[in-house]
């Protein structure tokens, strides 16, 4: 009996011990920005307030060629030598800004979780002028929402969930005519021509031709939903599909009423 329950012990204290390590991640450190493939290296196309970058002094526009001694020419290779460093690493970072190369250093911080961040920044904040493309290349602003609840989701063609929302999107805005539901993209208008004219949804599809709005509410990774009240304040912010879209859009009918 006492060697099945010292047995029996060892394995819990394996298990535990195993689940426990399997559990931990290493604390990924990041700069703070908003980024796409630049014509050399990498755009930066915003830097979130109150982060590394943004205290480093790093704007939109600036195009990052490389850090420390390390060239990156993509989003994806710039993410991945930033991730390699410790979090409290000094990294320089080497940019192009109006055409001159400049260099900043600054140091890595803990990436904060990602909803709340985003909640922080933008809840509150008034929606900005509006000057986005429609798919018969007019120019939609503010007064095409016409002081109603907007539902603004940001997304993209090749971005699987967000086709995912679509369905769910489309229903909505035919049940809530007096609700706008717009759906933002920064991709090439012919390609969001050809997605609309194939799914044929029923909520209003725009690009955003500088990502300067995708800029503004912190856009960087999709789907994101933003929910904004008939005075253009932004009010709710969901960052997925599923449960947190069907609480975006509850609330935005309550709103309504």
């Amino acid at each position: 009996m006492y060697k099945f329950l010292t047995y029996f012990f060892i394995l819990n204290l394996f298990f535990i011990t195993n689940l426990y390590s399997q559990s931990l991640e290493q604390v990924k450190p990041w700069m703070g920005i908003n980024i796409d493939k630049g014509s050399k290296g990498v755009l930066i196309k915003g830097a979130i307030p109150e982060t590394p970058a943004d205290k480093a002094g790093l704007k939109s526009g600036d195009e990052i060629l490389s850090v420390d001694s390390t060239k990156v020419t993509n989003p994806k290779e710039l993410i991945n030598y930033i991730q390699s460093k410790g979090v409290g690493t000094e990294v320089k970072v080497n940019f192009i800004r109006e055409k001159k190369s400049q260099s900043l250093s600054l140091k890595l911080e803990a990436k904060p979780d990602q909803t709340e961040l985003v909640k922080k920044q933008l809840i509150g904040k008034k929606l900005p002028e509006l000057k986005l493309q429609t798919l018969e290349e007019k120019i939609f602003t503010n007064k095409d929402l016409k002081n109603k609840v907007t539902v603004i989701e940001f997304w993209a063609t090749w971005c699987v969930p967000c086709r995912a929302t679509h369905e769910t999107l489309s229903k909505f805005a035919k049940d809530n005519p007096k609700i706008n539901v717009l759906a933002i993209s920064s991709e090439e208008i012919e390609l969001i021509k050809s997605y609309s004219k194939k799914e044929k949804r029923s909520f209003t599809i725009l690009r955003d031709s500088d990502s300067s709005i995708h800029s503004y509410f912190l856009v960087y990774s999709i789907p994101t939903t933003i929910l904004i009240d008939k005075d253009g304040i932004v009010k709710e912010v969901s960052l997925g599909g599923g449960f947190y879209l069907d609480e975006v859009l509850k609330k935005a009918i309550e709103m309504n009423k």
